[in-house]
């Protein structure tokens, strides 16, 4: 038996989180691109994400297609591909002119060996700058197992990558994710969250 959605925020009713809804309007566009198998996980937080940023596109892939397609007016110049390649920059020393120039933020939704596969097996990502954190926020996301306590949801990332280049607070944005997820949350025992 199907259960009813919200037809507002998209999750079933018993999961609304209509009431927490915060959000963010910013000049970037947000590209995710997202293993299929990670859009189906009940903990993943990007359908959050394009409740907060309303410019948020999702692109679904399998972990060793060709992202190319979904480079429309993506280019090198215009683009920052968070991704802590090992030759990624730190994105907060950026120059606020080379921070007006980048139009597309991208990032891979995918569990850290997926994401490492899906960059490694697309040429055109490589091509793009890519940047990392260095003062990254203590994660508020609890419900996932993380490879190391710096590691950050891609709800986060996307939003302190925003703040970055914006120059602006977005911590109610993060609010609005810790509220959501405490609320769809509220009845998982404590062992199904990180500690």
């Amino acid at each position: 038996m199907q259960r009813s959605q919200c037809g507002q925020c998209g999750f079933v009713e018993r999961q609304c989180v209509c009431r927490f809804i915060q959000q963010a309007r910013v000049p970037q566009r947000v590209v995710i691109i997202q293993d299929i198998k990670e859009s189906k996980h009940a903990k993943n937080t990007v359908g959050l994400l394009q409740l907060a940023v309303p410019q948020t596109e999702v692109v679904g892939i399998h972990v060793d297609d060709d992202v190319s397609q979904c480079f429309d007016g993506l280019t090198a110049q215009n683009t920052a591909l968070i991704y802590p390649s090992a030759c990624a920059e730190m994105i907060e020393p950026l120059e606020n002119s080379d921070k007006f120039q980048i139009d597309n933020l991208v990032l891979i939704d995918a569990t850290w060996r997926r994401a490492k596969r899906i960059w490694l097996s697309n040429p055109s990502l490589q091509r793009l700058p890519a940047f990392t954190f260095r003062e990254a926020p203590k994660s508020v996301y609890g419900v996932r197992k993380a490879p190391s306590i710096e590691s950050l949801s891609t709800f986060e990332a996307s939003i302190y990558a925003l703040e970055q280049l914006n120059g602006i607070n977005l911590r109610h944005i993060v609010g609005f994710m810790e509220a959501s997820l405490a609320w769809q949350w509220r009845d998982q025992p404590a062992e199904h969250k990180r500690g």
